[in-house]
C-alpha cells in the first residue's frame, strides 16, 4: 500500500483526489516484469483523516503481487538437494576408500556453501 498525504497543509488548504478515469491508476508499460513477482491487481481510494491540526486528505494506492516460486526452486532448492544427494554417495563407497569419501564430503560442503 502507498499512502500519499500532505504533512503541512490540511483539507481546507490542499485537496488531493484521484483523476476521474476508471481506474484512476494506469500502468504506463504493460510489459513490466519482475523476476520474483507478478502484478495481479491494483486499486485506488481516498480518505479524510482526522489529526490534531485538522482534517487531511489521504490517497491510498493498493498493489497486489503474486510470488513466483519457480525462481526459488531453481536457484535454492535444486542445488541444495543435489549437494545433499552427492554427499550421500560417500555412504555407498567402501570403508577402505577414505580419500574418495573425504573428497566427496569436502566437495559437497563447498558446493553447499557456494549456493
Amino acid at each position: 500500500m502507498l499512502f500519499y498525504e500532505s504533512f503541512t497543509h490540511n483539507h481546507e488548504q490542499v485537496e488531493m483526489e484521484w483523476i476521474d478515469t476508471v481506474p484512476p491508476i494506469t500502468i504506463m508499460k504493460g510489459n513490466i516484469t519482475l523476476p520474483d513477482y507478478v502484478l495481479v491487481d491494483f486499486s485506488a481510494s481516498s480518505e479524510l483523516r482526522l489529526y490534531p491540526p485538522g482534517i487531511f486528505n489521504e490517497l491510498i494506492a493498493t498493489f497486489t503481487f503474486q510470488r513466483l516460486y519457480g525462481f526459488y526452486i531453481l536457484q535454492v532448492y535444486v542445488p541444495a538437494y543435489i549437494s545433499v544427494f552427492i554427499s550421500w554417495v560417500s555412504f555407498y563407497l567402501g570403508a577402505e576408500q577414505i580419500p574418495s569419501r573425504t573428497t566427496v564430503g569436502v566437495n559437497s560442503l563447498l558446493a553447499l556453501t557456494y549456493v
